[in-house]
């Protein structure tokens, strides 16, 4: 429906073990006092880590030393919230082991927010191992207590694996608990919901203003969802009163890039780069770019590349260049690992490294990249730095030619054709030397023309024969030109007219096509005798 695509995600949700352990300034929450004999599995109670075994957490080396042994001292008396301070401590520390024993300990005895943190820790293997049923249970405590944390990931949980309306139901109604309560999050899951997550819940509107009221709320991933939505170019059938999609795409992405957002410091960057919603200003655009880049987010560190390789706004940079694209790539750019093999093949800007170039377009062309796919199939044809291979080079061009990629189509037509790499088969040829023709590839519709020229494989066919040389011949084909200009001289398809036939001889004369001058020059004589 949109050509942004939202996806659920566990790890979206604001309350992230790390986001809340990082939020020592707020209340603490009440403990229910009933101890709680439900056992999943067997755990050592936390040890006092004084001396620590290997790998273990030296407090001795952290700088709140004494505001963790004033905690472990209230925990060891049976401190409750002590405990899960502690917890939380080991957490941030990135100590998982002792951050789940302390949370286990405090949710053994009733403490919610710790509860929470035990079912936290099965989703993410933190100190334990994976286990989305051991989760469930410890999350559900929390959530019948009225916990909204929990009942938003509780809700995000079951929606993961809901295999029916009932059970899909089930879910958004503990996210809708969490939301009644005010969790910005649980604005944002419900609105996603509503954006299609399943049919029978598609209400773009109410998607909207539930993001508007988490964006509102300071919710970083609302204002990002609701930017992408006024960013999409289909709005206008849900917007009859008519919304300036731009600026308001604008001021959310403004919003959540200045809550260190990547994603939205990317597209922020964009709209100052094309003036969308704001005035064009490439000073900005390149400040946002780069700061996204700096958080790692894949597209801006392509980007960045791009920027310094040829110099836009910058000086051009090929060493930073490189450094960005490698990065990018690293991270998951199939543009940079693109771009990358583009460099390696053409040692232009840096030496020639087929090794390096094959490497980056394999991993682009393994994410289904067709420009990618195709540049390796011309590299194991041609044997560019490797041994020739025809049947990987036909491989790669029927990959690329699947995914729509127009010269590829063509080149697997004529493997087809020839049997280069795969059995001859000239039935299949024609189907590709069509479906390249329709992409508008000039080479397959010479290909084509000639055999409905000849009759060669399909009924012979004039008509159609000049109608794709005079295709191939406006992409400035010299060859199609030279046919073009037969097909004028001898009224094949066409009304003979010797001055067109000698005009199109003469612009493929100009391109070295050596029929075209030599037909050139004897229709010319013809002409003057």
């Amino acid at each position: 429906m949109f050509s942004i695509i939202f996806v659920l995600s566990l790890a979206a949700i604001f309350f992230s073990a790390r986001t809340l352990a990082a939020a020592d300034n707020s209340e603490p929450h009440q403990e229910d006092t009933h101890n709680d004999n439900h056992d999943d599995t067997q755990h050592q109670t936390p040890q006092d880590d004084a001396q620590t075994p290997e790998g273990g957490y030296d407090l001795s080396k952290d700088p709140n030393v004494a505001e963790i042994n004033e905690l472990k001292a209230k925990a060891m008396a049976g401190d409750m919230e002590a405990t899960f301070q502690l917890g939380k401590k080991f957490l941030l520390a990135s100590y998982y082991t002792q951050a789940f024993q302390y949370f286990y300990q405090a949710a053994r005895a009733g403490h919610l927010m710790a509860c929470y943190y035990v079912g936290v820790c099965y989703i993410e293997s933190f100190g334990t191992a994976k286990s989305k049923q051991n989760a469930i249970l410890w999350l559900q405590k929390a959530a019948n207590e009225g916990l909204a944390e929990a009942q938003l990931l509780l809700g995000s949980a079951l929606l993961e694996d809901a295999p029916d309306a009932l059970d899909i139901n089930t879910a958004l109604k503990w996210i809708e608990m969490a939301a009644s309560q005010g969790l910005p999050r649980a604005k944002y899951f419900l609105g996603m919901a509503n954006l299609g997550l399943h049919d029978e819940h598609v209400d773009i509107k109410k998607a909207l203003s539930l993001f508007a009221e988490g964006a509102d709320q300071g919710d970083v991933l609302c204002q990002v969802a609701l930017a992408n939505i006024y960013y999409d170019s289909k709005l206008d059938a849900f917007f009859p009163e008519g919304v300036i999609a731009f600026e308001k795409s604008f001021h959310y992405y403004k919003l959540a890039a200045e809550q260190d957002n990547p994603e939205a410091m990317f597209y922020l960057a964009r709209q100052y780069h094309l003036g969308q919603g704001v005035e064009q200003n490439q000073q900005e655009a390149l400040k946002w770019y780069q700061k996204a880049a700096e958080k790692k987010y894949p597209d801006a560190l392509y980007i960045m590349g791009k920027t310094y390789e040829f110099g836009d706004g910058v000086e051009p940079d090929m060493e930073k260049a490189l450094q960005y694209y490698r990065q990018g790539a690293d991270f998951g750019s199939t543009d940079s690992q693109l771009a990358l093999g583009r460099i390696y093949i053409e040692g232009q800007l840096i030496e020639k490294n087929q090794e390096e170039a094959i490497k980056w377009l394999t991993k682009a062309a393994q994410r289904k990249v067709p420009e990618a796919q195709y540049e390796l199939g011309q590299i194991y044809e041609q044997g560019d730095g490797v041994e020739k291979d025809l049947s990987k080079a036909a491989w790669w061009y029927l990959k690329a030619a699947e995914s729509g990629y127009g010269e590829a189509q063509y080149k697997i037509a004529t493997c087809y054709r020839k049997g280069l790499g795969v059995p001859r088969d000239q039935a299949r040829a024609l189907t590709w030397f069509n479906v390249a023709s329709s992409n508008n590839v000039a080479e397959a519709q010479l290909e084509l023309g000639t055999s409905y020229l000849l009759g060669r494989g399909v009924p012979e066919d004039h008509k159609l024969a000049y109608e794709l040389f005079t295709k191939a011949s406006e992409a400035n084909n010299p060859f199609a030109q030279y046919n073009l200009g037969l097909c004028y001289e001898l009224g094949m398809g066409v009304e003979i007219d010797t001055e067109k036939a000698l005009e199109l001889y003469l612009k493929s004369a100009d391109q070295g096509c050596e029929k075209a001058i030599n037909r050139h020059k004897i229709l010319t004589d013809v002409k003057n005798t």
